[in-house]
C-alpha cells in the first residue's frame, strides 16, 4: 500500500485484506471497489481526505465510457440554475444511452465532479453566484479538455462571450434555443475525442490517457506541494494473451 506524506491512500488494497491506517486517518473501501480495481477498470486510485471528516471512503474512477458496472454508458453531467431549462435538456438527453447527473448551480456542480466519474460537461453560462465562466475555469485546473469536455450553453451569442468561454477552457459553444440532433451531435463528437483516449482492445486507459495523467497529476502535485508517485508494473508471459486477442 502507497500513502503520501499526508496520509492520501495512493493504491487501493488488494481484496480480503483491510486497508492500513496512515496516522491519524481512518480508511476504509468496499467489495465492488476492488472488484472493478481486479476488472482492470481502474487507473487512477488516489483518494485525498476531507479536511472536514477522518474517514474517506475508497471507490473506483472509471475510464471514458465505463459506468459503475463496466458497461458502455457515458456520464455527462448537465448544469443549469433554470429548472424549466434542466427539464428541457433531460428531455433532450432522453432515450440515449447516457447517464445523466443534473446540477442546478456552479458549486453543486464542481461537488458532482468530486464525487462521480463524469466523461462530458454540459454547463449553463448565466448562472448566480458562480458563473460558468467560473465553474469552467475551476475544472480545468485538474481536468484537461482533452479529458473532459465542456459544452457551453447560453442565450448569449456577442462574439466577446465566445471567445471568453474558449478563453477559460469550454470545448464548444452552443446558443439557446437548440435543436437536439445540433446537441446530439456536438455531443457525439466530444466524446469520440474522448474515447481516443481508450485502448479498444484492453478498455483501459492508452499511451495518451497516460501522458495527460502524468501531466494532471505533476501539476497538481507542484500545486497542493505533495509527492508523486509512480509504479511500473510489468506481466510476465503476456505474449500469449497478445497472440490472442491482439496488440
Amino acid at each position: 500500500f502507497l500513502f503520501d506524506r499526508k496520509g492520501n491512500m495512493l493504491v487501493a488494497p488488494p481484496e480480503g485484506e483491510e486497508a492500513p491506517a496512515a496516522p491519524g486517518v481512518s480508511l476504509s473501501y468496499d467489495e465492488g471497489s476492488v472488484a472493478s480495481l481486479e476488472a482492470e477498470r481502474t487507473v487512477d486510485v488516489r483518494y485525498p481526505v476531507d479536511d472536514a471528516s477522518s474517514s474517506v471512503s475508497i471507490s473506483s474512477l472509471q475510464l471514458p465510457g465505463m459506468d459503475e458496472e463496466g458497461k458502455h454508458r457515458f456520464r455527462i453531467l448537465a448544469v443549469d440554475d433554470d429548472p424549466m431549462n434542466m427539464k428541457v435538456l433531460l428531455s433532450q438527453l432522453s432515450g440515449e444511452e447516457y447517464i445523466v447527473y443534473p446540477a442546478y448551480n456552479g458549486y453543486e456542480a464542481l461537488d458532482m465532479l468530486q464525487r462521480k466519474p463524469v466523461d462530458l460537461v454540459i454547463l449553463d453560462l448565466m448562472m448566480p453566484r458562480l458563473s460558468g465562466y467560473e465553474v469552467c475555469r475551476t475544472i480545468r485546473e485538474t481536468h484537461p479538455a482533452t479529458e473532459l469536455p465542456v459544452i457551453m450553453l447560453t442565450a448569449r451569442a456577442e462574439t466577446f462571450d465566445v471567445i471568453h468561454g474558449f478563453d477559460v477552457g469550454a470545448n464548444d459553444y452552443l446558443t439557446k434555443p437548440f435543436s437536439r440532433s445540433e446537441l446530439m451531435a456536438r455531443i457525439k463528437l466530444h466524446l469520440s475525442i474522448v474515447m481516443a483516449n481508450v485502448d479498444p482492445v484492453t478498455g483501459v486507459g492508452n499511451r495518451r490517457y497516460f501522458d495527460s495523467a502524468v501531466d494532471r497529476e505533476w501539476r497538481r502535485a507542484r500545486r497542493e506541494e505533495q509527492p508523486l508517485s509512480l509504479a511500473l508494473i510489468d506481466i510476465d508471459h503476456f505474449k500469449p494473451y497478445n497472440d490472442t486477442y491482439g496488440h
